[in-house]
């Protein structure tokens, strides 16, 4: 038997860095896995991914609680696990020369949505 049938798992950027592997072995284990991408708010590109990848659900919302009511309802209430794969292209630049702008975005894809995210959804995980 699968080590993680019928767990519910949310993979979020699951087209960049560990996302694909993640949601493949989780899914290899018997997880049913809704995927979230930046690119799936267009519906082609949402599409084109379900019909490549036939193990996974991929979800529109792209808020952090947009993304949380829409996985919660696929999985009738309750989720498991969340894969929080989410990343932030590395700016280098000399701390004089950079822009305060490009820091607060960082923190805000890497720290506040995560953060949201997981703030909504930890409670029906603490449920399941």
């Amino acid at each position: 038997m699968a080590m993680l049938a019928g767990k519910k798992i949310l993979v979020t950027s699951v087209t960049e860095f560990v996302g694909r592997p993640a949601a493949d072995a989780l899914a290899a284990e018997g997880a049913q896995i809704v995927a979230s991408d930046p690119s799936f708010a267009d519906a082609d590109a949402r599409k084109a991914f379900e019909a490549e990848n036939a193990a996974f659900q991929a979800a529109e919302a792209q808020t952090p609680d947009a993304l949380a009511a829409e996985v919660l309802e696929r999985f009738e209430g309750r989720i498991d696990v969340l894969v929080s794969n989410d990343g932030f292209p590395a700016i280098r630049s000399a701390v004089d020369k950079a822009h305060p702008q490009d820091m607060r975005d960082g923190l805000e894809a890497l720290a506040t949505k995560p953060f949201a995210l997981a703030g909504k959804l930890v409670p029906a995980m603490k449920a399941a």
